[in-house]
């Protein structure tokens, strides 16, 4: 595959914003087998009347599909990594002064979502926090694309100073010291590094903090790989608490029931106007886009501007070395950093209706009004193509990862 940049303006008549979509990575193989014959209007009357064969298949590929395969992360679909990647989404341990969890921005019962503008962890973000329950399903990661691999997310999280607040020094030292935590760790990853020593290993620190600065690059090393570790538990944890089948897939497999006619009669207009960035199994293209939403107040935002620097020179992902060498991609190709300003990730529409506010800064309330911001449709489209963005939201994931575990960590 090659990376084409795209530059597509859809403008202001149709999406009432002008908008424009960047970076698209296609296959120019034709991976879909080549061009479709085009059999006209009428080509699949059991989803829609009216769609042409093209947006027939378009639609079609909406159902939801297994997991993409992890990047970098062979301990990815391993039970004994998830189990520990569930206690730690849940546990205050890995903030620095403790208070705070992966759970307090994505609680489960939130559908992994605060609900809030922008977030509150040891501080106050300047962003919205996604739901987790799409994060398996995509490729790229954050707002701006700055993570590569989902395991490297939580490790941005967990040494934000507004996030967890945590080094990942400390938190070695905190899973060393726990009993529960180690045999936990050791069960998935193999034995802890030994880090008695106080001199070779400071009670904390992280890159550009003296004491982290100052240690031998093996010792580094050997904090690094727990600190991955742990990532990639969170990561083996995600992917067990991830959305299930939606009404809309149950509706492709032929349920004619499983929607409302209020939202099949949007699927016309869905097909025209919000496939082609909202479409497949994820329903996102998984590009950038400035879309001119406002950021959140008090902070101008660089967007993928900001994140290509970090993106390309981070050691913790897919192409540092404590990647596991599987299912690595490439490094995409990227113009000037500034050419990127103010774009933002195109989000998943699976669990839309759950998971207001919207946009990166949260300035859109409720489904409505975002509806409303992006289409130039009658009142009467608006509120179908409401019912159909319903439509989407999923099952829960099964029991026990849909929701904090049950019991404490069990002693070893």
């Amino acid at each position: 595959m090659r990376e084409i940049h795209v530059i597509v303006s859809l403008g202001a008549a149709v999406l009432g914003a002008g908008c424009n979509i960047y970076t698209s990575t296609v296959d120019p193989g034709g991976g879909g087998g080549g061009e479709q014959p085009d059999l006209g209007p009428g080509a699949c009357p059991e989803i829609s009347d009216g769609l042409e064969s093209f947006q027939c298949q378009e639609i079609r590929e909406m159902r939801l599909a297994d997991l993409p395969p992890s990047r970098g992360n062979k301990y990815a679909d391993d039970d004994k990594a998830a189990v520990f990647g569930h206690y730690n989404f849940f546990d205050p341990k890995l903030s620095g002064a403790g208070g705070v969890s992966c759970a307090t921005c994505h609680p489960a019962d939130g559908a992994f979502q605060d609900g809030l503008p922008v977030s509150t962890g040891v501080g106050v973000g300047t962003r919205n926090a996604p739901t987790t329950l799409t994060a398996a399903r995509v490729t790229t990661w954050f707002w701006d694309g700055r993570a590569d691999a989902l395991w490297s997310v939580p490790l941005f999280a967990i040494e934000n100073p507004v996030e967890l607040d945590q080094t990942r020094l400390q938190l070695a030292h905190q899973v060393a010291a726990d009993p529960a935590m180690r045999a936990q760790y050791e069960a998935a990853f193999g034995p802890m590094p030994d880090l008695s020593d106080a001199k070779r290993f400071p009670a904390k620190g992280k890159p550009g903090d003296a004491s982290w600065d100052g240690m031998a690059a093996d010792d580094q090393r050997a904090v690094n790989r727990v600190f991955v570790n742990i990532g990639k538990s969170l990561e083996a944890y995600m992917r067990k608490a991830t959305v299930g089948v939606a009404p809309f897939d149950r509706f492709l497999d032929g349920d004619q029931s499983a929607i409302s006619p209020s939202a099949r009669a949007a699927i016309p207009n869905y097909a025209k106007w919000c496939v082609g960035c909202h479409g497949g199994s994820a329903l996102t293209n998984l590009s950038f886009i400035d879309f001119a939403f406002v950021d959140s107040p008090g902070f101008h935002d660089p967007g993928r501007a900001g994140a290509v620097p970090i993106l390309v020179s981070n050691p913790l992902g897919v192409h540092g070395e404590l990647a596991d060498p599987v299912n690595i991609p490439g490094v995409p190709a990227f113009d000037a950093p500034e050419s990127y300003t103010h774009q933002f990730r195109t989000p998943s529409l699976r669990e839309i209706a759950k998971t207001a506010p919207y946009t990166h800064g949260g300035a859109v309330a409720n489904l409505a009004d975002m509806v409303n911001h992006i289409a130039t449709l009658s009142g009467v489209d608006n509120q179908n193509m409401v019912a159909l963005m319903s439509a989407f939201s999923c099952d829960p994931p099964p029991a026990p990862w849909n929701a904090p575990p049950a019991t404490p960590r069990p002693a070893p």
